[in-house]
């Protein structure tokens, strides 16, 4: 259903932007028979790919202003991690053999050194991984020049679109998005980190709803050092398993069952330990863009892109439209009170990037639709997109 198909002018363009509103009649996720929900923590090979990615990406805008407008042209998207390999056991652990860091950063050619970028680089993991120390990593660093037409366009405009790309956006969370991101979050916090040190980084939490039973499974990297001996372990993962029980009371009334690296194997000596809370460091692999979406997750019930936010340039349609399409879907979420709110945003290479080619805002159910409150908060965000930069450049805001 259709509810309007609405234009609006944009300050800097003579052009109009289309935006169709629609409406979605059905339940909303929450009322979903089966939902399933992934999220994957800071040490997760995939998001350590990602952080590198997008740390590399601030800092160049941040350390390499060329104008007060965009930073200088680059993307650093492109992050392989090759795992290591490492020898652990209760109470000691040595790595064998150092993770590698494979750094793509595309930019005009001489902006930066490759020493630059690897310090950037390893300051990432020292903070990231709290038992990461210097060697237990190998960086690679590829620098390719910008094409000729690429800088070229840029100067002739840098507030254009140098990408066809999509960004894609839901809200309100359901309880299991939130459970999702909420446990991860704690057992990745301070406060469980100083109680449980031998807790990793490297935290996946997978949500799977039955009606009204919630099923966690959460692979936990534990590091080695901090585990004195089978009966430990044993104790550690039912305290564990409380917070996680703790922290789903708190959102959902529905019945919830955890289980913590149910692949461990006692009677075997097979258990999830490491040395410094990753399973990069034995064999795992990760890849940029392979992580959590623009929300934090990934939810198999919403709809999604699989165009990689960290590591772009704050202006590029692929980043841009993302965070605008959350920032719209959770604004309109709250203030129309619906229960689900989708937002599509594509926009074309060569038009300015303030003129999407459409800017699809899904509403469910269509009776909460409020047209000039959609066409209100659509048309704040692409005339501020000085407040993406800021969210994007402060790292306020968590893209992956």
């Amino acid at each position: 259903m259709i509810i309007s198909w609405s234009t609006y002018e944009s300050s800097e363009s003579v052009k109009m932007v289309n935006l169709v509103i629609t409406g979605k009649r059905g339940g909303s996720p929450e009322e979903d028979q089966i939902e399933l929900v992934e999220r994957k923590g800071k040490g997760h090979p995939d998001s350590l790919a990602d952080g590198i990615a997008e740390e590399v990406s601030r800092n160049i805008t941040l350390d390499f202003w060329e104008n007060e407008e965009m930073g200088p042209y680059h993307f650093s998207d492109k992050v392989f991690i090759v795992g290591g390999k490492s020898l652990v056991a209760f109470g000691n652990g040595k790595l064998l053999e150092p993770f590698e860091v494979n750094l793509v950063c595309v930019t005009k050619e001489g902006a930066f050194s490759k020493d630059y970028l690897e310090n950037l680089v390893e300051n990432y993991l020292k903070r990231t991984l709290h038992e990461y120390r210097p060697g237990f990593s190998k960086i690679r660093v590829i620098l390719i020049p910008a094409s000729e037409h690429t800088l070229t366009t840029r100067e002739h405009n840098p507030l254009e679109c140098d990408d066809t790309s999509l960004g894609v956006a839901f809200a309100p969370l359901t309880e299991s998005e939130k459970i999702a991101l909420q446990v991860e979050h704690a057992l990745n916090g301070l406060p469980l980190k100083r109680k449980y040190p031998m807790v990793g980084e490297d935290i996946k939490v997978m949500v799977y709803r039955n009606q009204e039973k919630i099923f966690l499974t959460i692979a936990c990297a534990f590091i080695s050092k901090y585990v004195r001996s089978p009966e430990q372990h044993r104790d550690i993962k039912l305290a564990l398993k409380d917070e996680v029980l703790n922290i789903c009371g708190n959102v959902s009334t529905k019945d919830v069952s955890v289980e913590i690296n149910p692949d461990d194997r006692f009677e075997e000596n097979s258990l999830y330990l490491t040395v410094m809370g990753s399973s990069i460091e034995h064999g795992d692999c990760g890849i940029s863009g392979r992580g959590n979406r623009i929300m934090g997750i990934n939810s198999a019930n919403r709809p999604m892109c699989i165009e990689t936010v960290a590591g772009k340039l704050w202006l590029h349609p692929g980043k841009l439209y993302n965070l605008i399409a959350r920032n719209v879907a959770e604004e309109l979420a709250n203030d129309l009170s619906a229960e689900e709110v989708n937002v599509r945003i594509l926009g074309k290479v060569g038009e300015p990037v303030s003129r999407p080619e459409i800017v699809h805002v899904e509403i469910n159910p269509p009776e909460s639709s409020n047209r000039s409150k959609i066409d209100e908060t659509v048309k704040y965000w692409f005339e501020n997109l000085e407040k993406i930069k800021e969210q994007v450049l402060s790292g306020r805001i968590e893209l992956f």
